[in-house]
This record gives structure tokens, C-alpha cells and sequence, in this order.
């Protein structure tokens, strides 16, 4: 995406690139998860994931391997500034989901 920038009638600024990242709303999503760590901002509506959560087959998600690594980079949004990685270049770090109609496993 560029951005175009004038003042009117005099074109200021044509095609500098602008990184966008789009999110959608939890009431538009079947499960909205933010992955980091416990106490990190939550995005507004979505379900925190941290390292600890162990699929549980009630709650519907949780992570069935190893456990991630949790990163906060103490800026930016709630969406952008934390994450969940693997632990290690071996580890193996899933998150199960069980949707409505198609429950884990099957």
C-alpha cells in the first residue's frame, strides 16, 4: 500500500510504502486468540493465549506440544507487540483449536 499526501490542490508526497496490518473484530472471527505473555496488553475483545495454557478440550485451544517462548517488545499495539515463539530451533509448539463442528483430533 503507498500513500498519496496533499495540500489541496498540490500533490506533496506520491508512493512511499506504508506497512498495514489488519485485524478483524472478535464478534468476526470464530476464536480470536492474542498469543504472549500473562499481563501483556490484551487486544479488545479477543481471548488471551499465553505460554501456560494447555489445550483443554472445554475451553476449546490450548497448546499440545511444548510450550512456547512469550515476548512482549514493550511497544507498539496490543495486536503487534507480543507474541509466541518456539522455545528452541527442535521445539514443536502447536495450538489446538476445536471448532464448533469439527472437534480436535477428528
Amino acid at each position: 500500500m503507498g500513500i498519496r499526501v496533499d495540500s489541496g490542490n498540490e500533490e506533496i508526497e506520491r508512493g512511499r510504502p506504508v506497512p498495514v496490518v489488519t485485524a478483524p473484530h472478535a464478534d468476526d472471527a470464530v476464536l480470536a486468540l492474542d498469543a504472549g505473555p500473562d499481563g501483556s496488553p490484551l487486544v479488545p475483545d479477543w481471548t488471551r493465549l499465553t505460554a501456560g495454557d494447555r489445550y483443554d478440550d472445554e475451553r476449546g485451544f490450548g497448546w499440545t506440544k511444548e510450550r512456547p517462548d512469550t515476548r512482549d517488545r514493550g511497544n507498539g499495539n496490543a495486536l503487534r507487540r507480543d507474541f509466541a515463539t518456539r522455545s528452541s530451533r527442535t521445539a514443536r509448539s502447536v495450538c489446538a483449536c476445536r471448532s464448533a463442528s469439527t472437534p480436535c483430533g477428528s
